[in-house]
Formats: structure tokens, sequence, C-alpha cells
């Protein structure tokens, strides 16, 4: 009997992944099996594969269309980076996916993400926004929808200076980034922060987010008559227009039911919530209550 050493073992094992991955191409699966391992059409993934081009993507001897196509299925399947690399289709070690997700999930951020999401600016983005609302949800002067994704992470570390792992734990009894997503009538994200932990709750996001401090210096200029939608977890303020907590009328409830899609969660913790904004914007939170009824009577009492 012919021992085999671990060496050589890893050696022929590597060889054969590397024969497996020359001969690979993903591209020429079909549809149906292409979308259910990268959950995007076959077009789309040729053309963020396109996208991506950069000079980082070229280096070493594995092809940019399977370091792409590999991040984009532990993307669609978040699952373990050595079941990605043991794909048939991919044939990749464990190390070589991670650099593999590193360096796709920077050019995602480096060169779609300045592009692809945008807060509507300019009047005509604005206008474009409120209109595809007006039409979709019959929800006038509406930029867009807010609310939190808890995003799972592996445990972080606990003894961590500065974020130990005990943050990341969330209501939900797991360990996440809580990420704030504003998007608009038809599904397309146009807000994002992906910054704070899971156990962050998502009206404190809000309050330290860029959106909310670009809409509150709009509406101190004078623009007061727009505003995102959000669920019970966000403080009712001119521009966030949120859900009653007790309706009476069926106005009120259509306005909750059809217009904010009313989940009735989060009802404690929001007490305390507006308890802060009244305190600190008793001001504000009468005007919010103004615009709501007035939008409550204008666009749901039938």
């Amino acid at each position: 009997m012919v021992l085999v050493s671990s060496a050589e073992r890893n050696y022929q094992e590597r060889i054969r992944l590397e024969r497996m991955r020359d001969n690979s191409n993903p591209f020429e699966l079909a549809e149906e099996k292409f979308q259910k391992l990268f959950r995007l059409p076959r077009s789309a993934a040729f053309q963020l594969v396109s996208d991506l081009d950069d000079q980082r993507l070229d280096e070493g001897f594995i092809p940019k269309h399977l370091k792409v196509l590999s991040a984009l299925q532990f993307f669609a399947q978040g699952s373990y980076q050595a079941a990605v690399g043991q794909d048939n289709f991919i044939a990749l070690s464990q190390p070589s996916v991670s650099r593999c997700i590193k360096i796709t999930a920077d050019l995602i951020v480096e060169k779609l993400l300045p592009n692809c999401i945008k807060f509507p600016m300019t009047e005509s983005e604005k206008l474009i926004a409120m209109t595809e609302f007006q039409e979709l949800f019959n929800m006038p002067n509406t930029l867009g929808a807010v609310d939190g994704t808890h995003i799972s992470i592996a445990k972080p570390s606990i003894n961590h200076p500065t974020a130990p792992g005990n943050l990341f734990y969330n209501r939900k009894g797991f360990y996440s980034i809580n990420c704030q997503i504003v998007c608009s009538a038809k599904g397309k994200i146009i807000g994002l922060n992906p910054n704070f932990p899971g156990s962050t709750h998502d009206a404190a996001i809000w309050r330290a987010s860029t959106i909310n401090h670009f809409l509150k210096s709009n509406f101190l200029s004078g623009e007061r008559n727009q505003w995102l939608l959000g669920d019970k977890g966000y403080p009712l303020q001119p521009w966030l227009m949120t859900p009653l907590m007790a309706p009476t009328t069926e106005a009120e409830r259509a306005y909750n039911n059809y217009a904010l899609n009313d989940d009735n969660h989060y009802d404690v913790e929001i007490q305390d919530v507006n308890i802060v904004v009244e305190e600190e914007n008793q001001d504000f939170l009468i005007e919010a209550r103004q615009i709501r009824e007035e939008l409550i009577q204008t666009h749901f009492n039938y």
C-alpha cells in the first residue's frame, strides 16, 4: 500500500479544484438554475461583472466572472464560504472565496453605490418620487418609506474595546447590524445606513441619520409639504408621517392600514420615544400632528 501524505492530498485537491474552476462557466447554466444559485437573472449578473470592471478583479489566476459570481452566491445564500467554494460551478478554496467576497463587496460600494442609491435631492427628482407615491398609493407629498432590517452577522467579540458583542445582540435573539433603508414607491433603495449594531432602536438610528437632518433642514427652509413614511418604530415629525397609536375613525383606520400598513409593533417602546420627542421638539410635534390630520381628512375621509 502506498501512503499518500497530507501535503500530497492537499496538492491533488488544489489541482482538481483548479481544473474544475478553469473549465467552469456558470453563465452557461440554464436560466432557472442560474437564478437559484445567484438570485439574479443571468443578464443582470453579466452586467454586474461588466460594471465592476477593475484591475483588482484581473489580479491572480481566478477569472473575474468567477470572483464576482462566488461573492454573489455567498450573498444569495448566506452560507459558509467553504460551501460556496465546493460548488461544482465555482470550485474555489475557502480563502479564495473570502478574498473574492471582499473584492466584490468593495467594488460594489465604490462603483455602484454612489450612482444606484440616491435620495431625491433636486426638485425634479422629488417630483418624480412624490408622483409615484401618489399614483401607486394615493399618498401625496411622499418621497419614500423608511424602516430598519436586521442583517445577521457572526457573533462579535464580547471584549472588543469600542464595539463589544453585546451591542449587536438584537431583540429577536441574534447578532446583527440594524440597517436603516429608505425605498421609493417602486421598492428601489434610495437611502442606506448600515452603521449601527443590532441593539440600536430604529428611532435612534433615524435621529442620527443624514436623511433626517436633510429633511429637517428643508422643512426649516420652507419646504413643508414633503415627508417620508415610517411605522410605529419612528417618532412623528413634520417630515416623517407615522401611524396613529389609537385610530378611532374610518379615515384614521384607512390611513393606518392602507397607507402605512400598520402592524402594531413597538407599542411600549414608542411611547418612550414619543415622550423624548415631545420634550425636545414640542413645536415640531404639534405641527406634525396638524399635517397628519390634514392628510387624513383630505385623502382618506371617503
